[in-house]
């Protein structure tokens, strides 16, 4: 019997120091286990890229019971207006014939992209385009026999300082108007 389905999310929030986080189900996942919703082995986060490059990259093996094989999964997010042209994002998620899911996300801000690279002896397809925005972004699925497994989604645009900063005036005012409010009572 396989396990439910999950929904895998990628947060790839910070630029100092470059991380990548992730939570299935709303559950932090932080190494290999065996968890409700299936297995993850070879667990990376935040490994080197060699010589193609620095950036953030997580990388596992996911299986949940199965030994179907899924399609290759291949999405790109490209960068915001402050960076017209350049992938922002990559994610490659295909499977063996052992039914071992493979998934692996880089953030690498640059132009050409570099999971070819990382999986030099896959043929990778032509990928999803997708604008990098700041909502979650459905990147790949596991389907197996027509019925949809599991999905995966990345959120990965930063807000800009600006917006930052006026998110952050607007919850030091609500604050002081609370202190405000609890001193005359």
């Amino acid at each position: 019997m396989s396990a439910p389905a999950a929904t895998f999310r990628f947060f790839d929030f910070s630029e100092n120091p470059d991380i990548v986080t992730l939570f299935v189900n709303g559950q932090a996942v932080t190494g290999n286990g065996t968890f409700s919703f299936g297995t993850i082995s070879n667990f990376m986060v935040n490994q080197s890229f060699g010589d193609l490059g620095a950036g953030e990259r997580m990388s596992f093996d996911y299986s949940f019971g199965t030994t179907s094989q899924g399609s290759i999964a291949y999405t790109i997010l490209n960068g915001g207006p402050d960076e017209v042209g350049f992938i922002s994002d990559e994610f490659l998620l295909y499977s063996a014939t052992d039914g071992v899911f493979h998934a692996d996300f880089v953030s690498e801000n640059n132009l050409t992209g570099v999971m070819a690279g990382l999986h030099p002896g896959l043929t990778l397809p032509t990928p999803t385009v997708l604008p990098e925005l700041a909502q979650f972004q459905e990147v790949g699925r596991i389907t197996i026999g027509g019925v949809d497994h599991d999905t995966f989604e990345v959120q990965s645009s930063v807000p800009e300082p600006a917006s930052v900063a006026l998110f952050g005036a607007g919850i030091v005012s609500l604050l002081v108007l609370r202190r405000c409010r609890r001193v005359k009572t």
